[in-house]
């Protein structure tokens, strides 16, 4: 028996010794299989492409110039999007976020780019009419059927809104559908398919058609039916647009932010990255892509937000009354302030980035420079209210370590926080307040407000030993008490992202910082000439000059250029006008800058390096970057798909860059 214990404790230990290596030869083979697909790129291998934010117009944006970049060139995706990296920052966060994890959503666009005509159709129905019931802006959004049936049928719904349906009643029997919960009584299983192609749908909303066999049943016009009974023929309706109909939606979205203490804002974005249905946002940004994108470096922009002088970064969630705040220490404050900038936020915010290579567990670049790690020091305070709303009082003040763990290593971050930090604009309210409502009224507004508004930031603890889902929820949870533990907020050393917008809403930076000296940036924009740049204020903020244009942000230099040596370069630049009758876009511009850094310690990028910027403007007609009027930015798509598809020379010449 002896013997035999010691046969089993030695196995045992080899065993798992050869589990180890196994594990890390796994390792190897999977950093090789990259690497090997890396020696393959016979061009542009220091090529980057940087998606801008803006809303639901830079996710316009991106789809409509992808879809009508395939339409016209009739490519896949892969051959066009041949660029070794890819950065983002807020709304085309949102684009990039589901491009690279979703096979569905890359199915949509191949949809779009088929039928240039029905683009908006084909988004409504599997994209804008799901986010409108998630959004609870639309309660009765109809699905957009773009294929007639003509057989009556009794269709429940299911679990409920967000379901998909659990069986379809014909002539008496019940047929399951795949919706992974198979209700008692099903007899049959049929296939369930969205709008005009072979597109299997697991996401959330009612279907379009349902088919068993070779027959199609119609689905109910209006979500607010559970059951259909239309029998002839699909109803078509025409996008209607109106300003009151934005105004309501931005309304009860902000609403049910506000009053829904349960809702934060990485909640929200975690539903929309999930409305393709077969993405999982909690998953880490080194899970699997789609594979085109096996292999690439991918970079989501945030901003930490690190207050001086222009206020402080509250923490949301607390009790009436009662407030976290954080502010950089003084000997941080020195250092932010000493970084050349332009805005009236420098110093409040810092770049960061969250990276990996996508299908790896790697990092490619720090989450930030070593400049702006040496500067995130922060204060933590607890606060009360007294004499009602008039003025705030200190009971304890702690300071966090100067150092952060795992520093270099962001790849572990779940999507929806990445996604959401890139995307957090009303994170930044803390610190633009100040300068637009004056301090006596802001003590007027409620805290439960306050801390509502500002819970638009995505909490993570910087001393975590790997920046994972647990990093930001136990964030969220300290934030979340009824009672605040400030020495362990502090000992966590809490940081707050928002939307890196204030500092540069192009990403371009990172791909700077990676080394990339070829990038395309999709811009997007409203009434864009070369003669009339002011409205290029997130790319006047890499500018040297400190440009006037640049006001509410923390734009730190990048480029040696000025706004008027820019300027001369654009009128260089092509237009393609929008098609005939386009309501939301006014035209696609095109062309190369020839640019030069300056030394930028909030980056860690270093002087004299020439860089060309490839710019694409998708610029609209009066829709706005932050609007919610899913509609609008529908038709926006499809305008710009089919503009693009009907200049196929200037496709194919933006196609060069790459």
């Amino acid at each position: 028996p002896n013997d035999l214990n010691l046969l089993q404790r030695k196995g045992r230990k080899l065993y798992e010794s050869s589990a180890a290596d196994l594990e890390e030869s796994a390792s190897t083979l999977e950093i090789r299989e990259v690497n090997d697909q890396e020696s393959n790129r016979s061009q542009h291998t220091s090529t980057g492409i940087a998606f801008c934010g803006g809303g639901f117009r830079a996710l316009s944006a991106g789809i409509g110039w992808l879809a009508g970049m395939m339409a016209a060139t009739n490519k896949p995706v892969d051959e066009i999007l041949k660029m070794r990296a890819i950065a983002s920052n807020s709304g085309g966060s949102w684009f990039t976020g589901s491009l690279l994890y979703s096979n569905n959503f890359n199915m949509m666009m191949q949809a779009m780019s088929a039928e240039p005509h029905l683009a908006a159709k084909i988004f409504q129905s599997r994209w804008g009419n799901p986010w409108k019931r998630i959004a609870k802006n639309d309660k009765k959004a109809i699905p957009e059927q773009v294929a007639c049936c003509s057989v009556k049928g009794t269709f429940p719904c299911g679990l409920g809104v967000y379901s998909l349906p659990n069986t379809i009643e014909l002539s008496g029997s019940s047929y399951c559908c795949p919706s992974g919960i198979v209700p008692e009584g099903c007899k049959q299983k049929g296939a369930f398919r969205c709008g005009t192609r072979n597109y299997f749908s697991k996401g959330y909303g009612l279907p379009l058609e349902l088919t068993f066999g070779n027959t199609q049943y119609c689905c109910p016009n209006g979500a607010d039916s559970k059951h259909f009974d239309q029998g002839d023929g699909c109803v078509s309706m025409k996008v209607k647009t109106n300003l009151w109909k934005g105004v309501k939606d931005l309304g009860s979205t902000l609403s049910w932010f506000i009053f829904d203490s349960r809702v934060d804002y990485d909640d929200i974005i975690g539903r929309m990255l999930e409305i393709p249905g077969d993405l999982k946002a909690s998953d880490s940004i080194s899970s699997t892509p789609v594979s085109w994108a096996r292999g690439k470096d991918y970079f989501v922009a945030q901003s930490f937000l690190t207050p001086t002088d222009a206020g402080d970064a509250m923490a949301y969630q607390g009790t009436f009354g009662e407030l976290i705040t954080s502010q950089a220490v003084e000997d941080s404050k020195s250092g932010l302030l000493s970084w050349p900038c332009a805005g009236t936020l420098c110093g409040s915010q810092v770049p960061a980035r969250f990276s990996t290579t996508l299908g790896v567990k790697h990092s490619p670049l720090p989450i930030t420079s070593h400049a702006a790690e040496s500067v995130l020091q922060m204060e933590y305070a607890r606060q009360e209210r007294r004499l009602g709303f008039l003025w705030y009082h200190t009971v304890e003040k702690v300071q966090s370590s100067k150092a952060v763990k795992n520093w270099h290593s962001s790849h572990q971050v779940p999507i929806k926080y990445a996604v959401g930090g890139s995307s957090a604009l009303l994170g930044s309210l803390n610190v633009i307040w100040p300068s637009i409502i004056p301090t006596a009224v802001q003590k007027l507004i409620p805290t439960w407000i306050m801390q509502r508004l500002t819970a638009g930031e995505v909490p993570f603890l910087a001393e975590a030993g790997s920046l994972d889902y647990s990093t930001f929820d136990r964030a969220k949870k300290m934030l979340k008490a009824e009672s605040y533990d400030l020495p362990a907020i502090a000992r966590g050393h809490m940081i707050e992202i928002t939307d890196a917008g204030q500092i540069d809403n192009t990403a371009v930076g990172h791909l700077l910082s990676a080394g990339h000296t070829n990038i395309v940036s999709i811009y997007n924009t409203n009434g864009f000439t070369p003669q009339k740049p002011e409205v290029m204020k997130s790319f006047h903020q890499m500018l040297s000059g400190k440009p006037s244009t640049v006001t509410s942000a923390a734009g730190y230099t990048i480029f040696k250029q000025s706004v008027d040596e820019m300027t001369k370069q654009l009128a260089s630049f092509e237009k393609i006008p929008a098609i005939a009758g386009a309501s939301e876009l006014a035209a696609i511009w095109a062309g190369e800058l020839h640019l030069s850094t300056v030394y930028s310690p909030s980056y860690g990028i270093n002087a004299g390096q020439p860089v060309t910027v490839r710019l694409v403007i998708v610029d609209g007609q009066t829709i706005s970057c932050c609007g919610v009027d899913i509609d609008e930015y529908a038709i926006l798509m499809r305008e710009i798909v089919q503009t693009l598809a009907a200049n196929k020379a200037f496709a194919e010449k933006i196609l060069s860059w790459f």
